[in-house]
């Protein structure tokens, strides 16, 4: 083969001669298939010059019907075929009529192109075929009815006009079918037979279409074609470089019917086979010029990228590599190398390769990114986010890259770093791009990952509009819902996916409990149901579990309580997962250094750091907490801070808001991501942390996972069993415990659920909003005499059959009313409907705004008598209440027990007088105070008196007894690292 057939690069490359055609099998899907010969096709052109053919001007078009239709003697076409710009070329029978009247040679628009091959008559079969072969060569297009015709203008890659009552054979596409795909005879309208027997018939069927090609398709040199071949070539490829693929790709065949040896009209046809969509037919092109040139890099190349589409990755590897082999030093075949070594899983080797591609072009965009990806699939992100900036330089407005770039700050623990690069992808590109709605759901997971619920919720709501039938952005959307307060919206998004498809296991929890957190009982499936979602998700581990605070409310529940607790220690053990580092390849220390502090040898004598954790709420209820503790502690021999996880809005603190910083030492971390809260946190050098945010939708749990302090404990009601590897203990009340619930890592206190209620005024962070009228029940919309029964208890928590016995109740005693707390509307809506179904006035269901339902305000204390939600009573609400000095009812449960006994003990009174055992003694005794208005006043006169003069709300004594704890604990870390829990003994004591 002659280089300077072949491209620059190829010519270039010192390409061996090409083997022989028939040596070679052909791919059935190319096409030509059949070549004749240049040389004799040539002189057939000549000859037909000679008849009057004016190639420059006129387009062949052959004519190849049965010999059922005779040619009629008249010498002149049908007006219908007598079309500027096209020639027709009909062949002759010996066996018809026609025979005896032939076409004069040279009429006008009409060629005589002798008999057709294999035809009674023809004095050589074999010469007759082949130049039949030449003669459907020359053609532009075929007019037929004839399957053997079809077939071999077919082969010859011929486009030809179907006009038989049967389909045409296989392989070949005609590129219009003028009659129907049926077995009946052709029928054309206004004809006086059914089926076209005359040449003027057949005009009149076939003119129009003829008339409308010679206009869209002006004649070309066709002798130009078979003249200089080079030249040929060349104007293929301009046709191709202009944009007129259509014509490129008639010419290239053209071309390659007479010179089947050009491997780059091969290429060409390959390459807009592959623009085409069509990767198979590209693919057997690729195949074929890498059989006939096999040192031609860019067709293996080619073919690399084509089997790649078509997801065959082995076969691409292999290909590439035939390319590197036939050209080691192009720095695009090497990064195309890395690309594919990465998708086969060679991560290492695609590193290599990269980087080999880098030697040879340090700043090509392309090897920095195969670089830079490998380099994080290895865990190497540092060196990774280095090579994604080095590109970013040489193509700022690589999309791509701004995308990778940010996947990878995100995963490491930098998303506040990843936003600028989702932005920049979401700025540049419409809805409809791919990379915009993967930014937007990698963007919501960023402001996620900073704390930032309020503008995360907003992204996850625009990725699940675009694609509401993506499982993962749907599960996303759910889960920020929540955490922005938002369950009706969550719920929502749930049912309209339920509509239409089947919900994972994790949904399907996620939608039992927002309809109970909404009150929606109708239809509401049973425990037992959600136990047999829990064994679901227990027999795959890959499943995307609940979240934590999900699983432990059903730990409390006896159907579900073995599957939820496993779920929830492996909930734990993702978390931890993700928290820790992967591994670097290039380091060469096996565990990463703490950056906390360790204590010298004067750490006895230095002040003990401790910090207390909590999640910023509209009720302000644990910043309150922390704010009066904070006050109390001694500060001679603590530094004790404030630790805000953030706010939902993702906005810090503003300077008005921090009037009381400098006293109270917040440690604000709105915004931070859980690497740099991490950093933050253990740059202070914390000993000891306490969180009380636990396993609550707001938790920070990958920041402690990261170990920010020395110590770090938990209250037990906020956790729960079982308890995460990065708690050390958690803080409980002391209580008999069985000897299969007992947890070395548990330390009792005597008050451990502290509710400040009856204590001065705190100093708060805003002196200034905290300012408010005292709690009156005007203010609160309650009656002013008439029984007012309250539960602050979550709906979630509430059960259908306990709210029905409140209606009950409120039909016993038609003056009172049940005051709930701020429920989201649709729970309102919920709750009010089912009591005007059971008789009751919606009006007699009043519902607490949010500022007053934090415990400090004591808005709880209006009521007369606080109603426990269910057998599994919330322990929260429940200390609520009796701290406010509100008779709380609750069944006999344990966590209902240990929360009442401290008041009851206090007060003086009898365990039983509060707890009951069974649905019965409830609504019993709810009753009964409802009948004896004076007994219930002067039950809650002594819970009154309790709570102001028993020692159990003398905060200085209870923050004494944390802090002999803390130190008792941090000792005791400090002494034996593995050994957390106290001396028995001394945890008696305490």
């Amino acid at each position: 083969m002659d280089d300077s057939a072949l491209p620059p690069s190829a010519a270039s490359a010192g390409l061996a001669n090409p083997p022989d055609q028939a040596a070679m099998p052909l791919h059935p899907a190319l096409r030509p298939a059949r070549h004749v010969d240049a040389a004799g096709l040539r002189q057939l052109a000549q000859d037909w010059c000679l008849l009057g053919w004016l190639p420059e001007r006129e387009r062949l078009l052959g004519w190849r019907i049965d010999a059922t239709m005779p040619t009629r003697t008249d010498t002149a076409l049908p007006p219908a075929l007598r079309i500027p710009g096209l020639r027709h070329v009909f062949w002759d029978d010996p066996a018809s009529e026609s025979a005896l009247d032939p076409l004069p040679a040279g009429l006008p628009g009409q060629l005589r192109a002798g008999p057709w091959p294999g035809s009674q008559g023809a004095s050589d079969p074999a010469g007759a075929d082949a130049l039949a072969a030449q003669q459907l060569a020359l053609l532009d297009r075929l007019v037929t009815n004839d399957p053997i015709a079809a077939r071999l203008a077919g082969d010859l890659g011929i486009p030809l006009w179907w006009v038989g009552s049967t389909p045409p054979p296989a392989q070949v596409v005609p590129e219009r079918q003028v009659a129907p795909e049926t077995r009946q005879p052709l029928q054309v309208l206004d004809s006086p037979t059914p089926t076209p027997n005359t040449l003027a018939e057949w005009a009149a069927l076939i003119g129009p279409m003829a008339a409308m090609y010679a206009a869209a398709h002006p004649a070309g040199d066709s002798l130009g074609l078979l003249g200089d071949e080079q030249a040929a070539v060349q104007q293929c490829f301009e046709a191709f470089q202009q944009g007129d693929h259509r014509q490129a790709q008639s010419v290239a065949r053209r071309l390659l019917v007479p010179h089947p040896h050009r491997s780059d009209l091969w290429h060409l046809l390959g390459v807009l086979a592959q623009q085409s969509g069509d990767l198979d037919l590209a693919a057997a092109h690729f195949e074929h010029v890498t059989h006939r040139t096999p040192g031609f890099a860019q067709g293996w190349q080619s073919l690399a990228l084509a089997e790649s589409a078509r997801g065959r990755h082995a076969e691409a590897l292999q290909a590439v590599q035939h390319a590197v082999a036939a050209s080691p030093g192009h720095a695009g075949l090497r990064t195309l190398h890395a690309r594919l070594l990465q998708q086969t899983g060679h991560t290492e080797l695609a590193a290599t390769e990269a980087a080999n591609a880098l030697l040879l072009a340090p700043d090509n965009p392309g090897a920095l990114k195969e670089q830079a990806d490998a380099l994080a699939r290895l865990g190497r992100s540092d060196e990774a986010a280095a090579l994604y900036r080095r590109a970013l330089q040489q193509h700022p407005g690589a999309l791509d890259l701004h995308f990778n770039l940010g996947i990878l700050l995100s995963r490491s623990g930098h998303a506040d770093e990843a936003l600028p690069h989702f932005d920049q992808v979401l700025a540049s590109t419409e809805p409809d791009h791919p990379l915009h709605l993967r930014s937007t759901a990698e963007r919501a997971r960023a402001h996620a990952a900073c704390g930032a619920w309020t503008p995360a919720v907003s992204d996850a709501r625009r990725a699940h509009a675009l694609a509401p039938g993506d499982v993962s952005h749907l599960r996303q959307l759910v889960r920020l819902e929540r955490q922005v307060r938002h369950p009706e919206r969550a719920l929502a998004a749930l049912e309209a996916f339920a509509a239409t498809s089947t919900l994972p296991a994790d949904l399907q929890i996620d939608h039992h409990l927002l309809r109970r957190e909404l009150a929606d009982w109708t239809g509401l499936e049973a425990l037992a149901a959600l136990a047999t979602a829990l064994h679901r998700l227990l027999a795959t581990p890959t499943a995307a579990l609940p979240a934590p605070a999900d699983l432990q409310w059903l730990s409390l529940q006896d159907d579900t309580r073995p599957a939820a607790t496993l779920l929830l220690q492996r909930a734990w053990q993702h978390t931890a997962a993700d928290a820790t580092p992967p591994p670097d390849a290039s380091s060469t220390t096996e565990r990463p250094q703490t950056r906390t502090r360790p204590r010298g040898a004067s750490a006895p004598h230095r002040r003990l750091r401790i910090a207390y954790a909590f999640a910023e709420r509209p009720d302000r209820r644990d910043a309150d907490w922390v704010q009066a503790v904070l006050a109390e502690h001694d500060a001679a021999r603590f530094d004790a801070w404030a630790c805000s996880w953030g706010r939902a809005d993702g906005l810090a603190l503003h300077t008005h808001e921090q009037a009381d910083e400098a006293s109270l030492r917040l440690i604000d971390l709105t915004g931070h991501t859980d690497l740099a809260a991490q950093r933050h946190l253990s740059d202070l050098g914390i000993d000891v942390l306490l969180d009380l945010e636990g396993s609550g939708l707001l938790n920070r749990a990958s920041v402690l996972a990261r170990r920010v302090a020395t110590l770090q404990l938990t209250w037990l009601g906020r956790h729960g069993q079982p308890l995460p590897t990065w708690i050390d203990a958690a803080l409980a009340q002391r209580e008999p415990l069985d000897d299969g619930d007992h947890d070395p890592r548990r330390v009792d206190l005597p008050h451990a659920h502290l509710v400040l209620h009856h204590q001065a005024r705190a100093r708060l962070l805003a002196p200034a909003q905290s300012v408010t009228s005292p709690p009156s029940r005007a203010l609160a919309g309650l009656p002013e005499r008439a029984p007012v029964l309250a539960c602050w208890a979550p709906c979630s928590w509430i059960q259908p059959d306990i709210f029905q016995l409140w209606m009950r109740l409120l039909r016993a005693c038609p003056p009172a009313v049940l005051w709930l707390r701020d429920h989201p509307t649709p729970a309102r809506q919920h709750l009010r409907a089912t009591a005007q179904a059971a008789g009751i006035a919606p009006a007699r269901l009043v519902f607490a705004e949010s500022h007053a339902t934090s415990p400090a305000q004591g808005w709880l204390g209006l009521a007369d008598l606080h109603l426990a939600p269910g057998p599994q009573a919330d322990p929260h609400s429940l200390g609520e209440a009796l701290a406010a000095g509100l008779p709380a009812l609750a069944f006999q449960a344990r966590e209902a027990c240990a929360s009442a006994a401290p008041w009851l003990e206090a007060a003086g009174l009898d365990a039983t007088t509060l707890v009951c055992h069974d649905l019965a003694s409830y609504e019993d005794r709810a009753r009964h105070h409802l009948r004896h208005p004076r007994e219930l006043m002067a039950l809650r006169r002594r819970l009154g008196e309790a709570t102001v003069h028993a020692p159990l709300f003398d905060v200085r004594r209870h923050v004494r007894q944390l802090e002999a704890v803390m130190e008792e604990l941090h000792e005791r870390r400090r002494i034996a690292p593995n050994e957390v829990r106290p001396r028995q003994t001394n945890a008696a004591m305490i």
